[in-house]
């Protein structure tokens, strides 16, 4: 069973960055990946924003564990709403706009928890 997911109304995530913040509706973001240092929030109109910190930093700066992304591996995290299907037997996943992404081995459990629900 695919358990439904919402957004609770106002979800944002707060970038606090050379000596100003802002916020990014969490609706909008489809996903958060890193490349050279550099945090990269991709946002579902295919707007990218640059952030100068790692993936871990940026989790634990505006608490990303308590909203509805997932890390799915090193370098990327993955917004649940987005997510079209899941196969854990190749370990990737495809968002609806079509891209593809690897899960790696320690993250496959996690994932197949929020989509089936245990009996």
């Amino acid at each position: 069973m695919i358990k439904n997911y919402s957004f609770q109304k106002n979800e944002f995530i707060v970038i606090k960055e050379k000596g100003k913040v802002s916020q990014v509706a969490l609706s909008e973001v489809s996903h958060i990946e890193t490349k050279s240092g550099l945090s990269i929030i991709n946002k579902i109109n295919n707007e990218k924003i640059f952030i100068s910190k790692n993936l871990k930093s940026l989790e634990i700066e505006c608490n990303l564990k308590n909203k509805a992304l997932i890390r799915i591996n090193r370098n990327e995290i993955i917004n649940f709403a987005y997510i079209k299907e899941v196969s854990f037997i190749n370990k990737n996943l495809t968002l609806f706009n079509g891209r593809k992404f690897t899960i790696t081995r320690r993250n496959i459990k996690n994932i197949k928890e929020l989509f089936i629900q245990k009996k």
